[in-house]
């Protein structure tokens, strides 16, 4: 079987959910995946993608997860699992067209976090073992639900943040002026780069010559370009596409690092109940500064040096703090985006974790 034959039971839905920061509740585009067999006592997986990307882009981690769980029947870890397109990225875009040309102000973690939070309450995972999975923005994201949810009710049997952009707000303003500076220059690319390709073909060929799409696992890039843009509605020429994140919504995402301190806080208050796994990529190729809550694919280019300072990373998982994390892994030859670029072995990686979590479950 090859790694792009794997079947798997596919369902979209469209979930309701209010905003965390007011405003008129938006829509939250989700898929759930179903193996052929499974399992009931599994667990069921629940991810976010990061700032500008979309819920599709794990679909090649999952296959191969699947596909890891599928060669030992004794593996049989998950039952079914739920993606989630952020309100202004992806597929949430186009259902809240209307509704984001009247907001000014960013849709925020918060807000996503909401939206899950509500996501969480419904019979769709009613008596589910549920683990959730984020990456960048999405790791935020999920540390947020956190908070919202009822004290000693937190769902999770566990939590994987997959390259967090976690910062706590001492040692942001330790950083100061390094951080305001480069938030400055990453509003400044996000409303500078290109967004609108001649077709689909044009922007996939545009982007497998530069950095850092060129980077990415060529399936990942295939998704983007299918499930990341959609036909221009402007006076674009036909068959012309866009991105499903305008880049405005992206660029207000940088002004959002209260409820990124706010997510890393909850590491310390909810670590010693539920279990917080954290994976990094071993090549250091994204400043900290991306500590708000993104994962723009288009700024590192421009901004990051060859070694990013660890001074992020070190503070949530700083025990000091109270940050003790059940393990961290650093997947080699992947930088910040992991889900883009390997694929392969953050399945690898993950199925270790979920056999873990499975282990620390029975003896409960």
């Amino acid at each position: 079987m090859s790694r792009m034959e794997l079947e798997l039971q596919t369902d979209s839905f469209v979930l309701d959910g209010p905003l965390a920061t007011g405003g008129p509740a938006m829509k939250m585009a989700a898929k759930r995946y179903r193996p052929g067999c499974s399992c009931e006592r599994g667990f069921t997986l629940l991810l976010a993608h990061g700032s500008g990307f979309h819920k599709e882009l794990w679909e090649p981690t999952l296959n191969a997860l699947f596909r890891l769980q599928n060669h030992d029947p004794s593996s049989h870890v998950i039952r079914e699992v739920w993606a989630f397109d952020w309100q202004a990225h992806g597929d949430s875009a186009i259902l809240n067209a209307d509704e984001l040309k009247h907001r000014e102000e960013a849709i925020t973690l918060a807000d996503w976090a909401m939206a899950i939070v509500t996501f969480l309450k419904t019979p769709h995972v009613s008596g589910h073992r549920l683990i959730a999975i984020g990456h960048s923005a999405g790791s935020s994201t999920f540390m947020y639900t956190t908070k919202l949810l009822e004290p000693g009710v937190v769902p999770y049997l566990g939590i994987i943040l997959v390259e967090p952009p976690l910062i706590d707000k001492e040692t942001f303003y330790a950083h100061l002026e390094r951080q305001k500076k480069a938030l400055r220059i990453a509003r400044k690319a996000v409303s500078a780069r290109r967004d609108v390709w001649p077709s689909r073909e044009d922007a996939f060929q545009w982007f497998s010559k530069r950095f850092p799409w060129n980077t990415w696992d060529a399936r990942v890039l295939q998704l983007f370009c299918s499930f990341g843009l959609r036909p221009a509605s402007d006076d674009s020429a036909p068959g012309a596409v866009v991105t499903k994140c305008a880049k405005s919504e992206e660029a207000k995402n940088y002004d959002d690092v209260e409820h990124t301190f706010e997510a890393t806080e909850q590491i310390e208050k909810v670590c010693h109940d539920i279990p917080i796994h954290v994976v990094f990529g071993e090549i250091l190729d994204l400043t900290h500064v991306f500590s708000v809550p993104t994962s723009s694919p288009y700024l590192t280019h421009a901004l990051c040096p060859p070694h990013r300072p660890s001074y992020g990373q070190a503070s949530m998982i700083d025990k000091s703090k109270g940050r003790d994390v059940a393990s961290v892994v650093r997947i080699p030859g992947a930088g910040h985006m992991i889900v883009q670029q390997k694929p392969e072995e953050l399945a690898s990686v993950l199925i270790n974790i979920l056999h873990g979590l499975r282990a620390r479950v029975s003896k409960l």
